[in-house]
Parts: C-alpha cells; sequence; structure tokens
C-alpha cells in the first residue's frame, strides 16, 4: 500500500460538490431544458467551471434566462437522484462508518440538493446551497443572494468556518469554485469522473477520471484504517484501487 495516495493521518469530514460530483448531472442546465434556453444557459455554466468560476451577476443571469417554478425544482431532486454517480451510496455510508462527517457544498439550489442529499444519506443540516424563493402561485421570485456559495471563494470560505469542529477536510470537485478550496483543505481532490475538465486537472494534485466513486476511497483513508476495515469494506476498497489503475482512469490523466 505504500505506492497508494493513503493518507498519513485521518480526515474528519469530507466535503463534496454535487452537480457532476455527486451526480452526473449539471441542475441548472436540466432545469434550462424544461424552459427552452438550454443553449445559453450550457454556454454560461461551462464558462463557470471552466474559466471563470461561479459569480453573482453569472448566477443571476442563469436563473433570469430560466425562471424555474417550484415543482420543476423539486422534480430536479428526483433528477439528481436518477443521475447519481457509480457507488456514490455505498462509498459515503463507508466514510461514514469510520466516523467521517460528510458535507455537500453546492451552488445548484437548496431544496433540490437536499432533497438528492438525503436519499443519499446526508443529513439535511450537512448540506449546503443557495435558497430559491417563489410566489404564493409557485413562479420564480428570485434567489439567495447572500449565500457565498455564488461566488468563487464560498466553498473555500464554509470549509474555513467548518475546520472550527472538522480540522482535517478533504474536498472533492469538479469547478473552478472546487479548486479554490485547495489552499485550505487537508488534501483537495479534482472528480472528472463525469466531465473531464483539462484545467481543473492541471490545477489539481489529485485527479480522478473513473466513472467509479470508489476510486476516491484510496485517497481519504490512512494505512490503519485501512487494515481495520472489515472484509467487505477491504474489497470494496481494493475495487477503487484496481478503478484507479485501469484504463477508463489511465486515459483521462491529469497532463
Amino acid at each position: 500500500m505504500k505506492s497508494l495516495p493513503l493518507l498519513p493521518h485521518p480526515v474528519d469530514a469530507i466535503a463534496f460538490d454535487c452537480d457532476s460530483t455527486l451526480s452526473r448531472i449539471e441542475g441548472v442546465d436540466e432545469l434550462a431544458r424544461f424552459n427552452g434556453c438550454l443553449d445559453d444557459v450550457a454556454r454560461l455554466t461551462d464558462i463557470a467551471m471552466s474559466q471563470t468560476g461561479i459569480s453573482p451577476n453569472l448566477y443571476k443571469e442563469r436563473l433570469e434566462l430560466i425562471k424555474p417554478n417550484q415543482q420543476q425544482v423539486m422534480t430536479l431532486g428526483d433528477l439528481y437522484y436518477q443521475g447519481r454517480v457509480q457507488d456514490v451510496e455505498t462509498v459515503l455510508a463507508l466514510l461514514m462508518s469510520l466516523g467521517k462527517k460528510v458535507f455537500i457544498l453546492s451552488a445548484g439550489l437548496l431544496p433540490a440538493v437536499q432533497e438528492f442529499g438525503m436519499r443519499i444519506g446526508v443529513s439535511k443540516n450537512s448540506i449546503y446551497a443557495p435558497d430559491i424563493y417563489f410566489d404564493g402561485y409557485g413562479q420564480y421570485s428570485g434567489f439567495e443572494e447572500s449565500s457565498p456559495l455564488i461566488s468563487t471563494e464560498g466553498k473555500r470560505d464554509i470549509i474555513k468556518d467548518l475546520m472550527d469542529c472538522y480540522p482535517r477536510i478533504i474536498h472533492v470537485g469538479d469547478g473552478l469554485n472546487d479548486v479554490s478550496a485547495q489552499e485550505v483543505v487537508t488534501r483537495f481532490i479534482g472528480y472528472g469522473g463525469v466531465c473531464y475538465r483539462e484545467k481543473i486537472a492541471e490545477l489539481s494534485d489529485y485527479y480522478i477520471t473513473h466513472s467509479s466513486l470508489l476510486t476516491l476511497l484510496p485517497f481519504c483513508l490512512t494505512e490503519d484504517e485501512v487494515s481495520n476495515l472489515t472484509h467487505t469494506q477491504f474489497e470494496l476498497f481494493q475495487q477503487g484501487v484496481k478503478h484507479l489503475k485501469s484504463k477508463e482512469q489511465s486515459s483521462c490523466q491529469k497532463p
């Protein structure tokens, strides 16, 4: 196990992005698909994820284009779950069984992210995302413009606050607003298992491209923790190691 990227010390918590990390979809793009403005919104999403990072103006521009209603946002929670990445529930359950707190930090919309997060086993009070507001008819009326998660540094700032209780934190995500946390976390892992982003791969010390989240396990545990896994858990760990060495992973490694 010496050649594996195991941790020297156990971490207290692991924070995940949602869109294109825990779920294969980009939620805002799915909402745009409902309302006939996918091309314009997807272009802005790609700019945010790969080039500039998220910003309050870009965030507002997308929502003003879409104007999602309440029913569409609640439907999105189910779409997140339908599109969950391979082995996500298994991995989260294993990490939590080892006493690690799991958080979701997302620029997605709070009602949908909460619905999805709770279905995969994350507690409601461990899910952070901007809220959205509706009028008495369920029509879009605005969003939580004070949320730190609509800016590139928001996840980093939230993680810094969480470190008061959880000093050692890993963060996993696919976009520039995730990379911003790299300077404060114990370990940042770029996730390209859904969408390979060259710039994120270049900026990340560790970058995973396999579709199974089991590949995350060798990056999140110490040698002692691996030694104390149950037989079933160790088999899952070994699957993650095997995936890391597979063609699917190696064909998209960071340059």
